[in-house]
């Protein structure tokens, strides 16, 4: 058995002579491995801490040194190692690489915390970022380090990390999903009163209780929800056709006479019944809420993920994202939902908020704590909130429109940490293609809602993603009206 001096200097040299690896330089102290049951004589060595054991793996020039402190059966061989280039200058076992040069600290958990550990510069470099054996998509760790990308500078990739481990963002505070919500809450406010002055209820409970515990629908069409007969002429819904007027749609009764009825024109508030062009509706849409119900678990959302969503991106791209959502989902009921119902809410944007997180979420992989559990979460999420919106009352294509806003944008701007050059082309092909695909659905739905004579015929069966056909509220335009001669007429359905 050689001196324990002896086997400290073959190791050194062993360290130094190692080519391809590390850069060609002197290396004074290469710690490899660190298990520390108790102090040694090697701690009063200078350059060492506390270094009890060095395992390796290259028996036939240094079987005498396989074990200081522990029994040969102990070490873990990996054959993988031996298949590298730079095994046989190394030939170190996984047990080498996972524990941490200080026993303070303990061990590692994976494998960025062991490049962290050697200073960003693994002894293995494919361990961390590509595939065995590859060199080129982890030059980082043998070349050029201090470059503009975190994929070429190992003080920047781990101060990503870090920040994204942190929950550190572009910004610290939500300042525009605060304003946001505090603008909805007023807006409700408004709404509230104005529906008792003009109703005589701001919460309708006549004929029957309105479900969401908000204003009657007639209200909500005046009070600027999306109402396709308002914003372009429809031809199955003339805005001739007729509904009970403000102050008697939270009555009881159950048919109205001609005096009691008003146009659709009136309803909606046009200055022109020929021309019915209340575009804004798109927007203003996502500033109403139909009642109590609604504005609340909007608001849970809004305070949750959207504030992530806008700590992380910061507000500028925040703000296109979140309105572009909204717009989006907007548009899409737009075209294909069943026209004569009434829609509104931020529905649209807390879906974008929702999907642009999933894409962030795969985006960096790598780097998420419980990755696989949270997209379970996000996932069974979405497809509960989708099926509960094939139910009347509930405008689903708010939130597939918003969700498919929210994919396609966070193609386009969610944060990416970048390990290897590779990644980087990968990801950016992706947002290439996102924004593509972003501008064409935008594009297609405008020009097809403003375009076609009946935007409906592009796709009958669309209306079934949001109201199933064996419901009496989803058949036909979703709306019973009545003629100018003042018949009898039914409620509208409330969405």
């Amino acid at each position: 058995m050689p001196s324990i001096s002896s086997v400290y200097d073959n190791l050194q040299d062993h360290l130094r002579r190692g080519p391809g690896v590390l850069p060609a330089q002197p290396h004074p102290s290469m710690q490899v491995g660190a298990i520390v049951p108790h102090e040694s004589q090697f701690s009063s060595r200078p350059g060492v801490e506390s270094i009890n054991m060095y395992n390796l793996n290259n028996k036939n020039e240094y079987d005498s040194t396989l074990s200081l402190h522990e029994p040969e059966y102990l070490l873990k061989e990996n054959p993988h190692h031996y298949n590298s280039p730079y095994a046989a200058h190394w030939g170190m076992s996984d047990t080498d690489l996972s524990a941490k040069p200080d026993n303070k600290m303990g061990f590692a958990e994976n494998e960025l915390d062991e490049v962290r550990q050697l200073n960003g510069r693994p002894i293995y470099p494919y361990q961390y970022g590509g595939s065995s054996g590859s060199f080129s998509d982890v030059d980082m760790y043998t070349h050029n380090r201090d470059g503009k990308f975190t994929w070429s500078n190992d003080a920047l990739l781990q101060k990503k990390v870090t920040e994204r481990e942190r929950g550190i963002g572009q910004q610290n505070h939500a300042y525009l999903t605060w304003f946001l919500s505090f603008a909805m809450v007023a807006v409700f406010v408004a709404e509230l009163i104005m529906a008792s002055k003009q109703t005589g209820q701001a919460v309708q409970t006549q004929p029957s209780v309105q479900p969401m515990i908000g204003p009657s629908s007639e209200f909500l069409i005046s009070f600027g929800a999306r109402f396709v007969p308002c914003m372009r002429k429809v031809p199955d819904l003339p805005t001739t056709n007729m509904l009970p007027c403000l102050k008697y749609s939270t009555s009881k009764l159950q048919s109205f006479t001609k005096d009691q009825l008003c146009s659709l024109a009136e309803i909606c508030g046009l200055p022109d019944a020929e021309d019915p062009n209340q575009g804004y509706r798109f927007v203003s849409a996502i500033f109403v809420h139909a009642g109590f119900v609604h504005i609340f678990f909007n608001l849970v959302v809004l305070l949750t993920l959207c504030c992530q969503i806008e700590k992380l991106v910061g507000t500028p791209i925040y703000a296109i994202v979140f309105m572009a959502g909204g717009i989006g989902g907007n548009l899409l009921g737009g075209n294909f939902g069943l026209i004569g119902q009434p829609s509104l809410g931020a529905s649209g944007a807390v879906y974008t908020c929702i999907s642009f997180e999933l894409i962030d979420l795969v985006y960096n992989w790598k780097f998420e704590m419980n990755a696989k559990t949270r997209l379970f979460m996000s996932v069974l999420f979405t497809i509960i909130g989708l099926a509960l919106g094939l139910l009347p009352g509930i405008d689903n294509f708010s939130h597939i429109g918003g969700f498919c806003v929210g994919i396609l944008s966070g193609m386009v701007f969610a944060p990416s940490i970048h390990a290897t050059r590779s990644h980087m082309v990968v990801i950016w092909v992706y947002r290439a293609i996102g924004g593509g695909l972003l501008i064409a659905y935008f594009l297609a739905l405008v020009l097809n809602f403003y375009r076609s004579e009946n935007p409906v015929d592009t796709c009958r069966w669309c209306r079934y993603l949001s109201c199933l056909p064996n419901f009496d509220a989803c058949k036909g335009t979703g709306i019973i009206t009545t003629d100018s001669q003042g018949k009898p007429a039914a409620r509208s359905f409330f969405l």
